[in-house]
């Protein structure tokens, strides 16, 4: 499954659940998310953690893997 860069244009989003899909990657454009709150990237094909995925962690937001 591939995310497509219009999430990104998502700005009043506040929960993304992403889990169970297979992802290796996320695109750039969540970085702009700024309302996102959760983010749950649970049971997917991550070798290590996107570093736009890194980006989102600020106080009160919550990342689940």
């Amino acid at each position: 499954m591939t995310i497509p860069d219009s999430i990104g244009d998502m700005l009043m989003l506040k929960n993304l659940n992403l889990s169970n899909n297979k992802l290796k990657g996320i695109p750039t454009a969540v970085e702009n998310l700024h309302s996102l709150k959760l983010l749950n990237l649970k049971a997917n094909h991550w070798i290590m953690i996107p570093e736009n995925v890194k980006k989102l962690e600020f106080e009160g937001f919550d990342i689940i893997l």
